[in-house]
């Protein structure tokens, strides 16, 4: 385990770099647990100038067909590895920080329903010195959502909006929740998404049967962004945009969308990403607790027995659960399936859901002065290295 007074090593990597805007030759240099010098190399092939680096900084020169990339920020994953978000204790945090990284995951935010009980249990690993993945903080999929709406959510998570009830749970995080779902149609539902904004948290809309008008004055409120695009909420029609045609239509706004191919086809992630801009638009894993583990057993989400079908787990009656994704997977599929440039689907995955939850000043991209978290990977999507905080934490075996 790393600790606070413990100074990781610094590395230098030659290599392609996936940048923000562009996929170049160049070289990366870390020390400190921070990119402290990035170099490109002229059009013309020319080498960059020679980084200044200690003595016994190691380099590691990369072969033609692999990259490196920002290391992923799973925003929306309820577990990994058959550790379920909602109980963990001081024994799983670790292992699941530890199993994320073979995934390439390097921080996430933990997606729970709302309890006084799970609160308590999470809030203490936000920001906790655990080897392998951060959690950056929380993101609550209601409790105020409509109970019509829920998914594969229990109805025990959600309860009609109360101001009081907020406030509550706003004074008890401590600005240690990210995101929080609200359905916009419910009443008293425009107070608590100002109450959110004010307190710090970004309300998103989901979990609704909001028509447009309704998503539109929740947006009017305060909404800022948008739980997983497309699933349960109200789709877009062209008569009746719905709670999904507000979302795409509302520049200030946002989405998510799960990027598995079972929950919204390819064409139409292409479709919200040339209307949003990908700046805008975060692939997520919406991962059950199951993703990473061997699916060929009886899964179990939320107290539920759930069936694999067609990659994607579900209740009995056929209702989505989440889906087995892990970013790297999401990753491939967006560049295979939707066609995506690569360096404009890593922004999908790191540098877009940074900036959701205003964590883009040190994470989320490569770029001088930000966290060394990063990874490798190859033209196949194979993960080869992983680095949180400048440290070594993974490495495939050859």
């Amino acid at each position: 385990m790393t600790t606070a007074a413990a100074h990781p090593p610094g590395i230098v990597v030659r290599g392609r770099l996936v940048l923000p805007d562009r996929c170049a030759d160049g070289e990366l240099e870390a020390a400190g647990g921070k990119i402290v010098r990035i170099t490109r190399r002229s059009p013309a092939g020319t080498s960059p100038i020679e980084p200044i680096r200690g003595a016994d900084c190691p380099i590691r020169t990369l072969p033609p067909n692999q990259y490196v990339i920002p290391g992923f920020i799973d925003l929306h994953t309820q577990g990994f590895a058959g550790i379920d978000l909602s109980m963990v204790d001081d024994a799983s945090v670790p292992r699941m920080a530890s199993a994320m990284l073979t995934a390439g995951i390097t921080s996430y935010v933990a997606t729970l329903g709302y309890t006084p009980d799970v609160l308590e249990r999470v809030l203490p690993y936000v920001n906790a010195d655990v080897p392998g993945a951060r959690m950056l903080g929380l993101y609550f999929e209601g409790p105020f959502i409509n109970p019509r709406r829920m998914g594969a959510i229990p109805a025990k998570y959600c309860l009609p909006p109360d101001p009081a009830k907020l406030a509550a749970i706003l004074e008890r995080a401590q600005g240690r929740i990210k995101l929080m779902t609200v359905a916009p149609e419910l009443d008293g539902s425009l107070e608590l998404i100002k109450m959110l904004r004010v307190g710090g948290v970004v309300p998103a809309i989901g979990h609704t049967l909001a028509t447009y008008s309704q998503a539109m004055r929740g947006i009017d409120a305060g909404i800022r962004h948008t739980t997983h695009l497309f699933n349960a909420m109200t789709g877009l029609s062209h008569r009746e945009p719905g709670a999904a045609g507000a979302a795409l239509s509302a520049r200030q706004v946002s989405i998510e969308i799960i990027a598995d191919g079972v929950h919204v086809h390819p064409a139409v992630i292409n479709l919200a990403i040339s209307l949003k801009g990908p700046e805008k638009v975060a692939a997520i894993t919406d991962a059950a607790p199951a993703a990473g583990l061997d699916t060929s057993q009886p899964l179990t989400l939320l107290g539920a027995v759930v069936s694999v079908v067609d990659g994607a787990p579900r209740l009995p009656d056929g209702t989505l659960a989440g889906s087995l994704l892990t970013p790297i997977v999401a990753l491939r599929n967006l560049v295979m399936l939707a066609g995506i440039p690569i360096h404009v689907a890593v922004q999908m995955l790191t540098l877009t859901p940074a900036e959701i939850i205003s964590v883009d000043h040190a994470k989320g991209s490569i770029a001088e002065g930000k966290d060394a978290d990063l990874a490798i990977i190859d033209d196949d999507f194979n993960l080869h290295a992983v680095f949180v905080g400048g440290w070594p934490l993974w490495q495939a075996k050859t």
